[in-house]
């Protein structure tokens, strides 16, 4: 889960949550404003939130259109908790300094901000973290550490005044960099770090190595626009496999202590290029309807986000039964209770609760996943999935049904043998709002392996092979599309 103050920040941060001005509001003060995919939770005053809401709308909107490219960003929903220092200390906060969060769930993302720091202090976090997802959602090459960091770090200093005017290329605040000789990390071994080095991961040497990728994509990217090409290539051979030496000097007609010299002369005497645009869509987060909650839809919505980025059991529990104290018969409360509640070592009775939405006229959405999915998480038998799909069916049967319900309607379809037909109609309707989601594209491989359609099979297996970020799920792809039952006869 990625943490939205760097570890070299935590001083800092500890500062600002001391020097910050106290939250006023409780539980009992929370409000929700909806937008979009935007789902926003907050216990500041409605213009601070609203302040808050439209410089991450704007951030989408300009920098998640900028980065795209051919695919489209994940239709699913973004859940942003902007809480009061006491319940982010303790629901959220894993380690001391922590300012806010960003985590990026299997069907949604969440941004958690801790309400009484200031947000330009964790913004630069919150917008590197923002263009990690942007990133991971829609480019299919697997690019190294130094370009995915430096290409965070670049777009983190996104800024918005108060004339809809964004900046973006400036330097981000909190980010360290040094270019005297006796710090500094050479451009050669910069561009040679992994995921598992001590630059990437270590406190004392992290902060150079993100500084130095900084200004390394700024040059190549910003500051010398005949260096983009060449940057590409060099960017495409090493994703075919071509070592990075080699990949260098096919792409570049410099050296690498050329390089190295340039990108120090840039930060010591160079001017950088920032752009500005204007951001002319509206931004609908100024007129959208702050609905206040009650301390019971609170503590629910806190559990869910609990939940979601995997606190102890304890916590959630705590907060559910809160919720359902005060709300026993609600059946959103009491879905959500069986979805966290209903664990391998602690089995729930859910007949109830399944009897319950059944007869009830009307039934929010969100209960009906809530309910499959508790059902789907026990060993699975026939009579759980088959009842997960008939929660699951009015919804998949929207024009734009949650992906969520429609990969647990898939999974349920698969352990109760439906129709694989229908599977693969209603999969394919979903898989363009998310492109590059694997579990949909496996989903329909089988769908079409059990329809005997071996083409189609072998090319879902294809497209998991191109956009998985995992190395193992790419391989087990491969097997699968080169398998002898899906060769032609």
């Amino acid at each position: 889960m990625p943490a939205l103050t760097r570890p070299w920040m935590a001083l800092v941060a500890l500062v600002l949550i001391a020097s910050a001005p106290a939250a006023n509001a409780a539980r009992s003060d929370w409000r929700m404003m909806s937008v979009g995919n935007f789902q926003l939770y907050s216990t500041l005053s409605d213009s601070t939130t609203r302040g808050i809401a439209r410089r991450l709308q704007a951030f989408a909107g300009t920098v998640g259109e900028l980065l795209h490219g051919a695919d489209p960003l994940p239709d699913v929903p973004t859940y942003i908790y902007v809480l009061d220092q006491d319940d982010f200390q303790h629901y959220v906060a894993f380690r001391p300094g922590l300012g806010g969060l960003f985590a990026e769930r299997e069907f949604a993302n969440y941004i958690v901000i801790n309400g009484d720091m200031a947000f330009e202090s964790v913004g630069v976090a919150v917008f590197h973290e923002y263009t990690h997802f942007i990133h991971r959602s829609t480019a299919t090459m697997q690019m190294p550490p130094w370009f995915t960091e430096g290409y965070a770090e670049l777009f983190s200093s996104f800024r918005m005044n108060s004339k809809n005017q964004i900046f973006i290329g400036e330097y981000p605040s909190g980010t360290q960099l040094d270019a005297d000789r006796s710090v500094w990390m050479p451009i050669e071994r910069v561009l040679g770090v992994s995921m598992h080095d001590r630059e990437y991961t270590t406190e004392r040497l992290a902060p150079q190595f993100y500084g130095e990728a900084w200004a390394l994509v700024h040059l190549l990217l910003w500051d010398e626009p005949k260096l983009r090409l060449p940057t590409e290539h060099y960017l495409r051979d090493m994703d075919l496999g071509v070592p990075e030496a080699e990949a260098f000097s096919r792409s570049f007609e410099f050296d690498k202590a050329t390089l190295n010299e340039r990108v120090r002369t840039l930060i010591n005497h160079g001017t950088i290029k920032t752009s500005r645009l204007t951001y002319t869509h509206p931004i609908t987060t100024d007129d959208a309807p702050l609905t206040r909650m009650t301390a019971p839809e609170a503590d629910a919505q806190l559990a869910r986000l609990a939940f979601a980025i995997g606190r102890p059991p304890g916590q959630v529990d705590t907060l559910v039964a809160a919720a359902l104290k005060a709300r026993p018969d609600d059946l959103g409360v009491r879905a959500l209770a069986a979805r966290v509640g209903n664990r391998p070592d602690q089995p729930m009775d859910l007949a109830p609760l399944r009897t319950a939405l059944s007869a009830a006229t009307s039934v929010d959405a969100r209960a009906r996943i809530d309910l499959a999915a508790a059902l789907l998480a026990d060993a699975l038998d026939d009579g759980r999935c088959r009842q997960a799909t008939q929660l699951l069916q009015p919804l998949v049967e929207a024009d734009t049904p949650a992906i969520e319900a429609v990969i647990l309607w898939a999974r349920a379809m698969g352990c109760s043998d439906g129709d694989p037909r229908r599977v693969r109609s209603v999969l394919e309707r979903a898989s363009p709002r998310v492109p590059h989601n694997s579990e949909v594209l496996m989903l329909l491989a089988r769908a079409s392996e059990m329809m005997d359609d071996r083409p189609a099979a072998r090319r879902y297996y294809e497209s998991i092979m191109l956009v998985s970020r995992s190395p193992e799920q790419r391989l087990w792809a491969q097997k699968q599309a080169d398998s002898a039952r899906l060769q032609r006869p």
